[in-house]
């Protein structure tokens, strides 16, 4: 099985946490709560100026079926606005969970990367896009005071959704530091992921 490099993220040790649990938070921006929601597809839903008042709210991270979206199959679109009054050039990397199945994501209209490909007609063919962690590289020039982050997913079957942690934006620097966890100490501990999303998911929002 395929195993991408943000997968091996979660191969880390909860001694390799521990070294540094004592931090604050090190999300810039909490990702997690309630987001805009709204099955079927339109391009235009990936602008900031896209009306979105009569969408439903859903919590993420779990599955649209949960929600009250049971037996749902195709695309829907996700939309979280939210502000940043920080440093734009400490603010590099954003990270979205897991998706289930294939995503393509947007902020303020610009679009920073994709899992899969929602475009392909073969894009479920032997994939396991569902599994992997997303994690989307985006230039700090993109955040403005208030901003749009607009997910685009396609669900093959079964459940659908931006469906775990963890959720939110952080830096380059802290970014570095969880590659430099896993160079040091790839074993894998349930706890490890445990303290994984006390540091990059706490509480809602």
């Amino acid at each position: 099985m395929k195993v991408d490099p943000l997968t091996a993220l979660l191969a880390v040790s909860f001694s390799a946490f521990a070294r540094d649990h004592h931090r604050s938070d090190d999300r810039l921006v909490n990702l997690r709560g309630r987001w805009r929601f709204s099955i079927g597809d339109d391009a235009r839903r990936a602008q900031p100026g896209f009306d979105d008042s009569d969408w439903s709210t859903v919590h993420v991270p779990s599955y649209w079926e949960e929600e009250g979206y049971e037996d749902y199959n195709g695309f829907a679109g996700y939309r979280r606005t939210f502000s940043f009054d920080g440093d734009p050039n400490q603010a590099t990397h954003l990270l979205l969970g897991q998706v289930d199945d294939v995503d393509e994501v947007f902020l303020n209209g610009t679009k920073i990367g994709n899992t899969g490909n929602p475009d392909d007609s073969d894009r479920h063919s032997g994939g396991d896009s569902y599994a992997q962690l997303r994690g989307y590289y985006f230039p700090g020039s993109l955040l403005k005071d208030d901003n749009v982050l607009a997910v685009r997913v396609h669900n093959h079957g079964g459940r659908g959704g931006i469906y775990d942690v963890p959720l939110g934006i952080i830096s380059q620097s802290r970014y570095i530091d969880y590659w430099e966890n896993i160079r040091r100490d790839r074993h894998w501990h349930h706890h490890g992921k445990s303290l994984l999303r006390t540091l990059l998911v706490g509480d809602d929002d």
